[in-house]
């Protein structure tokens, strides 16, 4: 919605410096790209072909924790990285910046009732999958049924907006519901969304391997393939693969059978209808049966030629003929598991026994391996190559390692929070993300792409549902948004540092995120008024709460001089705003101001004049003056440092304006209306709105970054 004014000032960009001396020859000006399902496409060869080299690498950024852990894979839609969490959210994060621009909460994941299984709650674990071309994300979620239980959902989600486009349950006839887990990436091809399942770790009760089918528009009939044998899961981080004809490749892990395959350790070769065109065994499938050696631990990948390459728990890499499924060669390798990537004929293995992630040469020709290296020996996640290394996370000692693709030598490597089992990264955009415990971790090359000049401010929004939204700098802390509260969120106030944030409910209650001190609140207390409005010390150590009445209550550092509770007002007060010295103002609805404490003096007020719309709130200056906002977005100053830089008064306004923010260099200030749209003034950047879009609850409030 929001309109960016003629008089906006623009900020001249950044410069990245190169961190590492020796990296590859930095390519010309990056652009955004797709990262749209796991391992880059569908053949799931984990190779970023859009970038060049990355040269020098960096940390970028950490998102602000989410709800859960993170095991899918990150997606990329240009701007946009796609997560999602074990608390069934799927979140849409600022690539470049790393804010959250959107999240949104498809169920109540599983935390009891299950036979066996290591992940708790169970939410997302699977990878979810893009649809360029509609900006749809798809994600499979495990969550509460209505009549309790465990049911899979297939969610679709546009990623420009969060909002939740449709659902349906994908549990076909026959399935043991709380026995299957959905740990395999999803996939598309030809309008069809497929959908991977396998056991729960520990291989208990009833399952079998799976893949769903589903038409994008979650309309129609599910299609199904069942595996031929109980315990023949495909439960592989990295899926399904698919070829241009809209074939796929499932692999599968052991059988419960000693003396047949019976399906297990076998790949299969479906048809788009999900019918069996192909298959084969490994020829040790029994053995492997017996031992819980899965063939399908890393999935089949797709070579450029058409030929399948496997390897999993029994250490025989296979490259099979996709046309007929016979064996093309076969090479002893590693205890693989998650999924592999491919690069300018060299297959990159995960390697789980301390042996590190193995470079194997392919000769299309003849079909055969050789060995040609080994990483670090903690290097066991699923490796991707992107900007002229190979990258992979060592999931079990907290680490994110460049390797040269030439001789599997570490050109850098960054610590990282504790990451989940076979995690993989993703690269877009000059960039690489990873998903480490609860935190998106963001790495830019020496020429990431930027849509423009890097923010220098930052501002956030938040409704009476206690949702918080975070644009430029300000990173998102958390919120109240989905939760139940007593009392409508009314206001907010921002921490000096800008690493926090306070909300304060109309009853009092006071709600801290980041580096917010909580001081104490009246939630739960009588109050005469409602609370409206709240702001912090200088110091960050405390605040004040103000009512309708004009009573003030104060907390950590804050000190009494004084309020209106208890005398008549020719109308209500509205907001508050603390001066520079440690001391307050109130504002009510006609304009009228109230000073009190050091430093707030009084330099003007519309009380007493004519309004074409109520006061709803007001906001400190640096040098000590104050502005005041009313509903059709009139501005008012006084005092110093509170020049004009103009307002949307007398304009028309799709709704009212609720608050005001000023910039850091109190050369301007921002306005939030009702459904989040922004205005800047002066020297206010814009970041973005909810303008436009959808909300649970109307947005109330507005802060600022210091």
């Amino acid at each position: 919605m929001r309109r960016r004014l003629p008089f906006a000032c623009a900020v001249s960009a950044l410069a990245l410096a190169a961190l590492s001396a020796g990296a590859p020859a930095v390519h010309a000006a990056t652009q955004p790209n797709l990262w749209p399902t796991y391992h880059a496409d569908n053949t799931h060869g984990g190779e970023d072909t859009a970038d060049g080299a990355m040269g020098g690498v960096s940390r970028a950024w950490a998102s602000a924790p989410l709800d859960g852990k993170l095991y899918a894979q990150p997606i990329v839609d240009g701007g946009t990285v796609i997560v999602a969490t074990e608390n069934d959210t799927v979140y849409g994060i600022d690539a470049v910046h790393g804010g959250t621009l959107w999240s949104t909460h498809v169920g109540t994941p599983i935390t009891s009732g299950l036979p066996c299984g290591d992940v708790n709650p169970l939410g997302i674990t699977g990878t979810p999958v893009l649809d360029p071309a509609s900006h749809t994300v798809f994600a499979a979620a495990e969550r509460v049924a209505a009549g309790g239980g465990v049911e899979h959902v297939l969610v679709a989600i546009d990623d420009g907006t969060g909002n939740l486009l449709g659902t349906r349950v994908i549990d076909p006839p026959g399935m043991t519901t709380s026995a299957q887990q959905q740990r395999g990436a999803l996939l598309i091809s030809n309008g069809t969304v497929y959908v991977p399942f396998g056991g729960l770790y520990g291989d208990c009760s009833s399952y079998y391997g799976w893949v769903i089918g589903s038409q994008e528009s979650l309309g129609g009939g599910l299609s199904w393939w069942q595996s031929p044998g109980t315990r023949s899961g495909v439960w592989e981080p990295a899926g399904v693969s698919a070829d241009a004809g809209g074939n796929l490749y499932v692999a599968t892990g052991n059988a419960n059978n000693s003396s047949t395959c019976d399906g297990g350790n076998s790949v299969f070769k479906l048809n788009a209808a999900l019918q069996e065109v192909g298959r084969f065994a490994d020829p040790n499938c029994v053995s492997d049966n017996n031992n819980d050696l899965d063939m399908g631990s890393a999935g089949a990948m797709l070579l450029p030629d058409g030929s399948v390459f496997v390897l999993g728990k029994q250490k025989t890499a296979y490259v099979l003929s996709s046309s007929n499924m016979g064996q093309r060669s076969s090479l002893a390798s590693c205890f693989s598991a998650g999924g592999d990537a491919y690069s300018n004929g060299t297959v990159y293995a995960a390697c789980t026994d301390g042996s590190g992630v193995v470079a194997l040469h392919y000769d299309s020709a003849s079909g055969g391996l050789s060995t040609a290296w080994h990483g670090p020996g903690d290097a066991n996640g699923p490796p991707i190559v992107a900007g002229g290394y190979v990258w992979v996370a060592a999931w079990n000692n907290s680490k994110l390692y460049a390797l040269n693709p030439a001789n599997g030598a570490v050109a850098q490597q960054f610590a990282t929070p504790g990451m989940e089992h076979f995690v993989s990264p993703s690269a877009a955009g000059g960039r690489v993300f990873l998903g480490a415990g609860t935190q998106l971790l963001a790495f830019n090359g020496q020429n990431p792409w930027m849509p423009g000049p890097p923010p220098v401010q930052g501002y956030w929004t938040a409704a009476a549902d206690g949702g918080v939204f975070a644009y430029g700098t300000a990173g998102w802390f958390g919120s109240k948004g989905g939760q139940h509260l007593n009392a409508p969120v009314v206001g907010m106030a921002a921490t000096p540092s800008g690493r926090g944030y306070w909300l304060v409910a109309s009853d009092g209650g006071i709600f801290t995120f980041g580096d917010a001190g909580w001081f104490g609140s009246k939630g739960g207390q009588p109050l005469n008024a409602p609370v409206v409005g709240m702001a912090a010390t200088p110091s960050g150590r405390g605040y004040w709460l103000v009512a309708s009445d004009g009573g003030i209550f104060t907390y950590g550092d804050a000190g009494w001089f004084g309020s209106k509770g208890g005398q008549p007002l020719n109308a209500p007060v509205v907001g508050m705003a603390a001066t520079p010295s440690g001391g307050y103002r109130m504002v009510a609805s006609d304009g009228g101001i109230f000073d009190f404490g050091p430093g707030a003096a009084f330099y003007g007020s519309k009380g007493g004049q004519p309004l074409f719309a109520p006061m709803v709130g007001m906001t400190g200056a640096p040098g000590g003056g104050y502005w005041l906002v009313a509903a059709d977005g009139g501005v008012f100053c006084y005092g110093p440092g509170a020049g004009y830089h103009g307002s949307t008064g007398g304009q028309r306004l799709n709704r009212p304006v609720v608050g005001i923010a000023p910039t850091a260099d109190g050369q301007g200030y921002r306005m939030t209306a009702a459904d989040g749209g922004i205005f800047d003034f002066g020297t206010a950047q814009y970041y973005g709105s909810q303008g436009g879009l959808p909300l649970n609850a109307p947005m109330v409030a507005i802060a600022a970054t210091g």
